[in-house]
């Protein structure tokens, strides 16, 4: 029974006949799986059967009867993730986070001059509904000029996703980020994890800071969007606040410690829904394109 309910969610999400769905078959080489799909395969696994499976453990080498036996290991079993790091979320941390970032906005001044533009564009936001700020990203101080454009409002209820292997190999540090900029670890090998942590936020009314490049870019040009940004958004059903930042890839560019003064622009889109649309990928190519148009 359970090999005939994998076999179903398998022809449904990689949109292949069931004749396909051998046990030897490769997900990846032969049925044409690919990073969107591995996503959306834990997502339904996880709702069908109750079971997390590691979305690290399911790669080119993986067949059909690998996947099937995945469902059979303890680490299968459903469990509740331990969010180390929502402690920033509390009501606890504003005071604390109040004060560091007051205290980093001042020394950033000594670093750059931020100009914001089409900040009203943020009115039209109901009080209370949640958005996803999509923004390019090319330096450190992104965040930075990002929440110090923010209103106040809006700035005390964002979480900025960031790099889990890179934020987050120090726990002390990954500590102090979650506190200063309210940050949670997104992690750039484990999709579908970062994802859930990203829609439990959501649900509970945080707006969320989000950069789908996935890196910092080396020129200060726009790289091409991760499809998670689509997929996000078209299961989530949220409105997307497009930002584009320019100027902080020449105070302190990818590599760079040493920054020196610069003027940085942040212009912020008026709000995009996409409603319930399942094309992932159309959806990212969408909000890219507004991004680099503003």
């Amino acid at each position: 029974m359970q090999n005939r309910r994998l076999r179903r969610i398998l022809t449904q999400i990689l949109e292949v006949p069931a004749r396909r769905i051998k046990s030897r078959a490769s997900l990846v080489n032969d049925l044409g799986m690919d990073s969107l799909h591995r996503i959306e395969l834990v997502a339904r696994i996880e709702q069908e059967f109750g079971n997390l499976i590691d979305e690290r453990r399911i790669n080119k080498f993986t067949s059909v009867g690998d996947l099937a036996r995945l469902l059979e290991l303890p680490f299968g079993s459903k469990q509740k993730e331990r969010y180390v790091w929502a402690w920033c979320h509390s009501s606890m941390a504003l005071p604390a986070r109040f004060i560091l970032q007051r205290t980093v906005f001042f020394l950033a001044g000594f670093l750059m001059k931020v100009l914001t533009t089409n900040k009203e564009a943020l009115q039209i936001i109901p009080k209370g509904q949640p958005v996803i700020f999509v923004a390019n990203h090319s330096s450190h101080l992104d965040t930075v000029a990002i929440l110090a454009s923010l209103p106040g409002s809006f700035r005390k209820r964002t979480a900025v996703a960031a790099a889990e292997d890179y934020m987050y190999r120090n726990p002390f540090f990954g500590s102090f980020i979650s506190l200063l900029v309210n940050a949670y670890p997104f992690s750039r090998k484990n999709s579908y994890t970062s994802l859930h942590r990203t829609a439990k936020l959501i649900n509970e009314g945080w707006h969320v800071l989000f950069y789908p490049e996935g890196s910092r870019s080396q020129n200060g040009k726009i790289q091409r969007f991760k499809p998670g940004i689509g997929f996000l958004v078209s299961k989530l059903n949220v409105a997307v606040v497009p930002v584009r930042i320019r100027g902080t890839d020449s105070i302190l560019p990818k590599g760079s410690v040493m920054p020196k003064y610069g003027v940085v622009s942040v212009t912020f889109g008026k709000p995009v829904i996409f409603g319930n649309r399942s094309d992932y990928r159309r959806i990212t190519n969408e909000i890219e394109k507004v991004v680099r148009s503003l």
